[in-house]
Order: structure tokens, then C-alpha cells, then sequence
């Protein structure tokens, strides 16, 4: 769903008797600029928020999501952040250049090699796999949202997010349960707003929704879990500067 002068999308879901807003961003500064008075609203109507984690660092570190941009927002109302996005550097390192390039090389390899016609079938097998691991990484999740966006005007869950196994998905799998976690462990949380990049949105909603997918989904991806953030981490506004943040809970 599209709000009114906001090109992103605005979901919505109740969990536990809690309203949660699912709002997608650019995670630009210009887009931060443009859309600096509809952050401001969505995040006065929330009694929290949360935030996407920032790749080699903390959300206050970063221009859209710190403290000149929704943490910012955010302290200057006293708001609590939560984020419960698991990525961690390594976790990151495995799931976007180890993934997506070692798909990438046995694809490549396998089509380099089909003029040996007595490994024709091996080659195959190892072109499927190769493009499967390509397709389930970082770029090919781009590429997918990308066509959507371009074809329906927004990135669904469908079935290719179904089938492919990689770390964004996890990430959409585990910031869906954290944001359940929180619905049900949280009772002063009435109205909770989440912002994370666009292509997330729909994904993290269906997550949401369907615990016996989601449930299903955190088995299969216990080789990433193991690398990653396992709880959702509560911040507390501290002082009166923008950057100074408390981790307060970690659940």
C-alpha cells in the first residue's frame, strides 16, 4: 500500500493487539530529505520503532538511520529502537561475496566445460546449482526485486523468494520474528513502526503472518543463525545529544 507523497510502501498488520507499521525506504540521505516530515509523523505515532542494522556498524553511525536522520527523530521524542535484523559482518561476508560468487564460478565453469560431452550431465547438475546459489544471493535478490518493481510496481513474496535460499531472506525471516517477539514481549508497545529498505517490506510481512513458514524457514537457515545477531537488541535514548544511545534489553 502507497500513502499519499510517499513512494514507499506503507504495510500494516496487528500482532498481539499491536498496531505495527512496515515502512519501506530508499535508505538514501536525499531520501531522508525529501520525506524528512513523514518520518517525523510515522515515528510521533509510535510509541517505538526499528531499525535496519547498519552493515560494519551501529544505526547511530549511519546519515539515514542516526541521529541526523530517524534516530535522530527518534531521541528527540524519546523513542525506544529496537532492531532485530541479525546481519553481522561475517554473516555478511558469507551470505553476499562467498554465496553469490561461488555460485557465480560454478555456473561459469559448468558452461565453459559443456563441450565435454561425457560430463554433460555433471555439468548440468552443477549449472543448476551454481545458478541457484547466484540467484538466492545478494544480487540476485536485486535483480528479482527489481523486475518486480519495474513489472508490478513493488517486490512481492512469490515463489522464487520461496524456493531460493540466502541471507536476505534469513534477514526478512528474523526481523519478522523479532518484530513478533517484541508484540509479545513488550506490553507497553501498542503501535510500533519498522523501516528497513523497500524490497524487505513484503517479505517481512508475509514472514509475519505465517509462523509455520517462518518456523520452517529459521531450520533451514541454521548454518546463517549460527552466524549472526540471535536476539532482538532494545535501545534507550540517553542524554540529550542525538548519537548517545544505551543497548537497555536485549530479548
Amino acid at each position: 500500500m502507497k500513502h499519499k507523497d510517499y513512494p514507499g510502501s506503507v504495510l500494516e498488520e496487528k500482532v498481539n493487539s499491536v498496531d505495527v507499521k512496515i515502512i519501506g525506504v530508499d535508505h538514501e540521505y536525499d531520501f531522508l530529505k525529501k520525506h524528512y516530515s513523514f518520518f517525523e509523523e510515522k515515528i510521533s505515532e509510535s510509541d517505538a520503532i526499528m531499525l535496519e542494522q547498519v552493515i560494519g556498524g551501529d544505526f547511530w553511525d549511519s546519515d539515514f538511520f542516526g541521529g541526523g536522520g530517524l534516530g535522530g527523530i527518534a531521541h528527540s521524542q524519546r523513542k525506544k529502537v529496537y532492531q532485530a535484523d541479525p546481519n553481522t559482518p561475517l554473516s555478511l561476508f558469507v551470505g553476499f561475496p562467498v554465496q553469490t560468487a561461488l555460485g557465480a564460478a560454478l555456473a561459469g565453469y559448468s558452461i565453459f566445460n559443456m563441450y565435454d560431452i561425457e560430463k554433460i550431465l555433471p555439468n548440468l547438475v552443477n549449472l543448476g546449482i551454481g545458478l541457484y546459489s547466484f540467484a538466492g544471493g545478494l544480487f540476485g535478490f536485486c535483480m528479482r526485486a527489481k523486475i518486480k518493481y519495474e513489472k508490478y510496481g513493488e517486490a512481492f513474496y512469490g515463489l522464487d523468494d520461496l524456493l531460493l535460499y540466502g541471507q536476505i531472506d534469513f534477514r526478512n525471516v528474523m526481523i519478522a520474528e523479532g518484530i513478533d517477539k517484541i508484540c509479545h514481549e513488550i506490553p507497553e508497545i501498542k503501535k510500533l513502526s519498522c523501516f528497513h529498505g523497500d524490497a524487505h517490506s513484503h517479505h517481512i510481512k508475509t514472514y509475519l503472518k505465517n509462523s509455520k513458514l517462518r518456523n520452517i524457514k529459521k531450520i533451514l537457515y541454521t548454518p546463517y543463525w549460527l552466524l549472526s545477531h540471535k536476539k532482538v537488541r532494545e535501545y534507550t535514548p540517553v542524554g540529550s545529544y542525538c548519537y548517545d544511545w544505551q543497548l537497555s534489553k536485549e530479548i
